[in-house]
């Protein structure tokens, strides 16, 4: 058993430092996946090779992409994939130390066989970059994303004609297809309908717009098991100062209702 994970990067002032602390995050995993972890760092094109750490205790493993954004740097990683499972982190996230223990727990408990269609997705703690919080974010990004590869050949790749919202439309084709979600959340989190649509909307949009495929489970820790970095070069801060790409974003939203009926989570 073995686990790929797909780091997609690209070239930016502070892509050094933010690698220094995801890859760190992957080298502290609290698993017994020890020899059994391979990192794919897919550099996005033209993007320069950037300088790594060494001695992480995992193999490394640095492609470039024939395309450029963060759909050609994920699909390169994608075409490469040889282990049971694949999990994704993107180069300015982090994993607490019990993410992949867990999260693996989780999928082998829900895996009925080996081509059963399951996947894993988490809550996550958004940081601003002096480390105070921001907020937890309910919705289902890839950083904390661990899924069966029978399950990834299934769904296929991301669609490269998204530029923002790859993800949900990638959400979306794997609801209709029946691939049951379990999605982790804190200790302290309520589950149930009722008092989700009450207390934590976002977290109740997850379980709707997910077409009722999406499972909450909560883990034992206070926080949530992924650390979401919040700065300025990030897609979401693009978005909200730069209004052509807040109408790209608008058009993207658009499609999502128009092939699914809803914007999935």
């Amino acid at each position: 058993m073995g686990v790929d994970i797909i780091i997609p990067s690209r070239s930016q002032p502070d892509q050094d430092q933010f690698l220094k602390h995801s890859l760190a995050s992957i080298a502290s995993q609290d698993t017994s996946l020890a020899g059994h972890i391979r990192v794919l760092l897919c550099l996005d094109q033209g993007a320069s090779v950037p300088s790594l750490p060494h001695g992480l205790g995992f193999d490394l493993v640095v492609l470039h992409a024939f395309g450029s954004g963060q759909v050609a740097a994920l699909n390169a990683g994608i075409a490469e994939i040889r282990a049971e499972f694949v999990a994704f982190l993107e180069d300015d996230d982090q994993w607490h130390p019990s993410f992949l223990r867990l999260a693996l727990q989780t999928l082998k408990t829900a895996q009925k066989s080996p081509t059963d269609l399951v996947m894993v997705s988490s809550t996550q703690l958004e940081r601003n970059p002096d480390g105070s919080v921001v907020r937890v974010n309910d919705y289902a990004t890839p950083s904390g994303w661990l899924l069966s590869n029978a399950t990834l050949k299934q769904i296929g790749s991301f669609d490269a004609s998204y530029r923002f919202h790859l993800d949900s439309e990638w959400l979306g084709r794997a609801a209709e297809s029946g691939v049951r979600r379990f999605h982790l959340v804190e200790a302290t989190a309520p589950i149930a309908d009722h008092h989700l649509s009450q207390v934590r909307p976002w977290l109740y949009r997850v379980r709707m717009q997910s077409n009722q495929t999406c499972q909450l489970v909560r883990h034992s820790l206070p926080l949530p098991l992924v650390q979401r970095l919040v700065h300025p070069q990030s897609g979401m801060s693009s978005i909200a100062r730069d209004p052509k790409l807040l109408a790209r974003s608008r058009q993207e939203r658009q499609r999502l209702m128009e092939r699914f009926s809803r914007v999935p989570w």
